[in-house]
């Protein structure tokens, strides 16, 4: 309901630019129900320090305050502060989805990685990277072959893998700003199932197989998407672990082991174009009915 007591009338899609496919979806679909829909783009936003704070946002207070932040954009840590400061001006029933408190970490490899480990969300073997990390003290953790992943990234972009301590260590030589994470390789992830977490139920699943001579089974890296249900086991660890980073929506990438299912990484802004093409289904129309938005 508005403030006023009516229908939800306007929505604000937080987004890099220019904005992605799926933020333009939800742009458009908002406005097919006759919501009042524009972007934020917090990157051009300069906060200054000024008191009292003076919001970025243009046009009327929103109702709805949806985050489509990719973590790409940059800086990065001014584009977070800039969205937390606008979520704090917001008022008090502002519909946030995707709050940064929760977009915040889900964006970051490393936080990622602490609160699965807090929360008993299940995951490859995992060590924080950067700075004075030594080769051998990783291998030791995670074993041979290392994945790497860069802190802030998307679509298998910055993933890398090593296959000794050598080659890991000369990496990190040439790259001594570097921050992610190391995980364990597995080889099953040539195939990994995607699941879209929307508050608390998994709206829908498709599996990815990685390309020919590619390890990632990433769209956006030439792989290929099919629908594919979870087992009751695998949709349990979707929803726990998007719950265990306080999101609204979530894209879990699940990899099936030997010895049970594991999280490799949440997207909070998950792409929807390859699992809509796999289900024939409108995803964005069926994530903003399962959210109650118009």
């Amino acid at each position: 309901m508005s403030r006023g007591g009516g229908p939800l009338k306007s929505i604000v899609i937080v987004s890099g630019f220019p904005p992605s496919p799926t933020a333009e979806r939800f742009v458009t679909e908002s406005r097919r129900r006759g919501l009042a829909a524009r972007y934020f783009f917090p990157e051009s936003v300069c906060l200054g320090y000024s008191a009292p704070f003076q919001s970025p946002l243009c046009g009327p207070e929103p109702e709805i305050f949806l985050n489509r932040l990719l973590g790409v954009e940059r800086p990065i840590l001014h584009v977070l502060e800039v969205v937390a400061a606008v979520e704090a001006s917001l008022a008090q029933d502002t519909k946030i989805v995707n709050a940064m408190v929760a977009v915040g970490p889900a964006l970051s490899k490393r936080a990622q990685a602490a609160l699965f480990c807090e929360s008993g969300v299940s995951v490859p073997r995992t060590i924080g990277v950067g700075g004075s990390s030594f080769p051998s003290q990783i291998v030791q953790t995670v074993g041979l072959p290392v994945v790497l992943k860069t802190n802030f990234g998307m679509m298998g972009a910055g993933v890398q893998r090593f296959s000794s301590a050598e080659e890991l260590g000369g990496f990190l030589e040439r790259n001594p700003d570097f921050t992610g994470v190391a995980q364990s390789w597995l080889p099953e992830g040539v195939e990994t199932l995607r699941a879209l977490v929307v508050s608390g139920v998994v709206l829908a699943s498709g599996l990815r197989r990685a390309a020919p001579q590619d390890w990632r089974a990433n769209v956006a890296q030439g792989g290929a998407m099919s629908e594919e249900p979870l087992s009751p086991v695998e949709s349990e660890l979707a929803i726990r672990a998007t719950e265990s980073l306080g999101l609204d929506i979530g894209g879990v990438d699940i990899v099936r082991t030997r010895s049970g299912p594991v999280v490799l990484e949440i997207n909070p802004s998950p792409g929807l174009a390859a699992l809509e093409s796999a289900t024939s289904r409108n995803l964005v129309n069926e994530i903003m009915e399962q959210l109650g938005l118009g």
